[in-house]
């Protein structure tokens, strides 16, 4: 299967960090504007200080409860649940484009182990994700 642009949209986290910006830019606004400018006064500061690491809060909040399902339903798209000896083409990071093997599968964290060398096994570069490659 031929990678599309929403497999290296997925692949990349894209929808991760447009909801974390979403949600934390809009906070910060949202302060901003209940209270006026934040240079106006230290209450002001501190109200716009907190709308953002608020926002990030429900940023990932939003992500365990809505893109956990799309990111599932996606690594379905990309051939999941990946077994030892599959073959995978990965969409992301310094390996992209590189078709492996799959030699290990933690089942506890959702990841696998592809076979890149020697030097990624040892650096522990050869961790991915369903989203991150796609089967061949």
């Amino acid at each position: 299967m031929k990678p599309t642009p929403l497999h290296y949209f997925f692949a990349q986290d894209w929808p991760l960090k447009i909801c974390l910006a979403v949600f934390t830019f809009g906070f910060a606004a949202g302060a901003t504007r209940l209270v006026g400018p934040p240079w106006d006064n230290l209450a002001a500061a501190i109200t716009v200080g907190a709308a953002i690491p608020l926002g990030l809060l429900i940023g990932f909040l939003s992500w365990a409860v809505f893109l956990t399902p799309l990111y599932r339903r996606r690594a379905r798209i990309n051939g999941a649940p990946f077994r030892e000896g599959d073959t995978v083409r990965i969409l992301s990071g310094r390996y992209r484009g590189t078709v492996a093997e799959v030699y290990a599968v933690w089942l506890e964290r959702g990841q696998f182990r592809v076979d890149l060398g020697e030097d990624a096994r040892k650096k522990v570069e050869d961790v991915f994700s369903p989203t991150d490659v796609l089967r061949e």
